[in-house]
């Protein structure tokens, strides 16, 4: 046998890691631990948690002194802003024609609700098939 040192899947096997942190070999005993649903996620829960330890940027010194000392804007009513914006409510005519598709469809899907073979043809395939 091969000294631990030469072999990495050895060694990884003697610290005695889970399965998928090690080479999968057929001489190698399975690993019940290992093979639990969790195990499988622990190297991602690493990762995660050592990005999670990155330390957060400081963000307030990358302003300049003269915006972050200066004075919130005024605020102003809106009514005079909107004076030459035209009116974009919706006209009567067109919430009528609206009003007139929706009952169209509605009218469709009740329709469409109905039975889906026709009751003759119905009692006909209840009948059976006869041979002559």
């Amino acid at each position: 046998a091969a000294p631990l040192g030469e072999n990495p899947a050895c060694l990884l096997y003697a610290l005695n890691l889970p399965l998928p942190l090690r080479a999968r070999k057929p001489n190698l005993p399975p690993d019940p631990i290992a093979d639990l649903p969790f195990m499988r996620a622990l190297p991602i829960f690493f990762v995660v948690m050592l990005a999670a330890c990155t330390p957060f940027p400081d963000l307030d010194d990358t302003l300049d002194p003269a915006v972050r000392d200066a004075a919130f804007p005024k605020l102003i009513p809106l009514e005079p802003v909107l004076v030459g914006v035209p009116d974009t409510r919706t006209k009567p005519a067109v919430l009528a024609n609206v009003d007139a598709q929706i009952a169209a469809l509605n009218a469709r899907a009740n329709r469409l609700r109905g039975p889906v073979i026709r009751a003759n043809t119905r009692a006909r395939m209840r009948r059976g098939v006869t041979l002559q």
